[in-house]
């Protein structure tokens, strides 16, 4: 039986898509310790925005611990139906997969839009009481996250730079 959904159990995920070998694997690493230490402390759902890079990362480290945790959630807050529209085979296939296992799925748009991704990073904040991050640049999605996670007063962990 899962756990309600609540503000204060739900944690989402945001980072930048063009991560090289070596910041993939630091990621990893990083998430699996974390996401078990954020269930010491009460957090059961885990929000991701489904975008290639450290999205689909932070998915799978999340759906890995449930092996370990098998009540923690996958919470996919998605920009729009059409996302993955463009990927590669291999990347449509590993979306496809994650979108299967997720507990819950929310599309922010039926269609691209020029706002929805935006959106769907606002939406994520306003689940949320923790916001992990994997920012290396102040610029792009994952900075304007951040800035509207500190804005909301939703405490911010940059992984990147522990």
């Amino acid at each position: 039986m899962s756990v309600k959904q609540t503000k204060e159990n739900t944690c989402c995920f945001t980072g930048h898509r063009d991560l090289d070998k070596r910041q993939i694997a630091d990621a990893r690493n990083k998430l699996m310790t974390l996401i078990a230490e954020l269930y010491e402390n009460g957090y059961r759902w885990f929000v991701c925005g489904g975008a290639l890079g450290f999205d689909t990362l932070a998915a799978s480290s999340v759906l890995a611990s449930q092996s370990a945790f098998p009540d923690i959630e996958l919470y996919l807050a998605l920009p729009c139906k059409s996302q993955a529209q463009g990927w590669s085979r291999l990347n449509r296939g590993v979306y496809r997969r994650i979108l299967a296992c997720a507990s819950k799925v929310e599309y922010i748009s039926d269609s691209y839009t020029p706002w929805c991704m935006l959106a769907r990073n606002r939406r994520m904040i306003e689940l949320s009481s923790l916001c992990i991050s994997y920012k290396l640049r102040d610029s792009g999605g994952t900075a304007y996250t951040v800035r509207a996670a500190e804005g909301a007063s939703i405490p911010v962990l940059n992984i990147a730079n522990s």
